[in-house]
């Protein structure tokens, strides 16, 4: 970190009938449909942060928008990304599943 950056995890996706199946497996599950105003995808890197963008291993890091910051990017080792790239919940590479999920929480409490 230098100052001011944003830095964008990529993380798995999840349906959210997944996450319910992996928090309450015997819960009655009814399906009501898209309701009015209601997002399917989540956008968490757009085509105008995107431009500015690095690609860094597990993150995307998205430097100030403005150099107030003196953050001296080093971007050498660094990835751009495309132009016009964005990153959605719809296009994260990995999904994950109830029993994934199960597991993941199931670590972090013992």
């Amino acid at each position: 970190m230098s100052g001011g950056e944003i830095y964008v995890p990529k993380l798995p996706k999840m349906s959210i009938t997944e996450l319910v199946r992996a928090m309450g497996p015997d819960c009655l599950v009814e399906e009501v449909g898209i309701r009015p105003g209601e997002k399917i995808h989540e956008v968490l890197l757009n085509e105008d942060e995107s431009a500015r963008a690095l690609g860094t291993g597990k993150y995307y890091e998205v430097p100030p928008q403005f150099k107030t910051w003196n953050n001296g990017n080093k971007t050498d080792e660094k990835r751009r990304l495309a132009r016009g790239f964005v990153y959605t919940s719809e296009n994260a590479e990995d999904n994950l599943n109830a029993e994934q999920l199960t597991k993941m929480v199931s670590s972090l409490t013992k």
